[in-house]
């Protein structure tokens, strides 16, 4: 198929391009080359040559915002896609409560703006909106399935779950099939968006210590890179994700202190400390992801002691901490 991947060029995108690559599609990359954080620094710039490792003649790399209406049209006219993966978005929690008007012309205009355009090309047959468990506010019950209420805590859970209304509603009124998908704690190589997994690795390797706020209580989903990229490809490209929303994660839920001792597995001399809690996050946990198993074969293969391994090994090869 011809596929376009809006934020290709970020840290989940470049993984689904390569995994698109490798199946034979034909894919298209649309991206802001827009840093929110870290990745400006000179210090992540192996991060963001090693996403495009092998991808270069093989992707075909546009340079746009998915917030200029102009530009969005205008490249899905021209691209033709069969499909088109949404990704692209203000993807820092932190950061949308501090700048809710960045966020919400990010995250809501961005998919207003590629939804009029899939309307407007006859080629489109799906869409895939990239949600996050986010929309579920505080975890009524665990593991939260994709029928959980949906009660967003925060600009960025209320911006996404704008995102999935206004999908779904537009695609049912356009003969469009979309696919919702919602991740949780992403986490792996080349990740500068300065996650608590990436903050965790970085201090632990300049031996510095781990803050664990509330001592470390909060439990999250954390989902290797590679097996989020491995699910947002079935969602994308699988006949049965045709109009359906998917919890797209490792499906067991562990603490923010268990993620400590975990990198300690790896680290030598590991410290914590523990701090206040005075975080605008929702509590939440595992989520359920019977449903991508079942309709779509979807198998994570790495557990939080498998992945960390990985990623820790990959921060010291790179040698971006000093």
């Amino acid at each position: 198929m011809k596929l376009l991947v809006t934020g290709g060029a970020g840290f989940v995108g470049s993984h689904l391009l390569g995994r698109l690559v490798d199946a034979g599609h034909d894919v298209v990359s649309f991206d802001a080359y827009e840093s929110y954080l870290s990745p400006s620094s000179r210090q992540y710039r192996p991060y963001l040559d090693h996403r495009m490792e092998g991808l270069e003649d093989e992707v075909e790399f546009l340079e746009g915002d998915t917030r200029n209406p102009i530009e969005v049209a205008k490249t899905v006219e021209r691209v033709q896609p069969d499909r088109i993966a949404h990704l692209a978005h203000l993807p820092i929690t932190g950061t949308c409560e501090d700048h809710p008007e960045a966020a919400v012309d990010s995250i809501v205009q961005g998919t207003v703006n590629l939804l009029e355009a899939a309307k407007a090309t006859d080629s489109v047959e799906r869409f895939l909106y990239t949600s996050s468990s986010m929309v579920y506010g505080e975890f009524q019950y665990r593991p939260a399935d994709e029928e959980h209420p949906r009660n967003p805590k925060g600009v960025y859970g209320g911006a996404k779950h704008a995102g999935e209304t206004l999908t779904r509603s537009f695609c049912r009124n356009s003969d469009l099939d979309f696919t919702v998908v919602r991740p949780s704690a992403v986490y792996g190589p080349t990740d500068v968006n300065r996650r608590v997994s990436q903050i965790f690795v970085e201090r632990a390797l300049r031996g510095e210590p781990l803050a664990l706020h509330d001592g470390g209580q909060q439990v999250l989903d954390f989902t290797y890179v590679e097996d989020t990229a491995q699910g947002f490809d079935l969602a994308l490209t699988e006949d049965a994700a045709a109009n359906e929303t998917y919890n797209v994660t490792y499906g067991e839920g562990r603490t923010v202190k268990e993620l400590a001792e975990v990198i300690a597995e790896y680290v030598d001399g590991v410290e914590t400390e523990t701090k206040p809690v005075g975080d605008f996050r929702p509590k939440r946990g595992a989520l359920d992801n019977s449903k991508a198993r079942e309709d779509l074969d979807f198998e994570p293969r790495f557990s939080l002691e498998e992945g960390m391994e990985r990623y820790v090994e990959f921060v010291r090869s790179v040698g971006v901490v000093e």
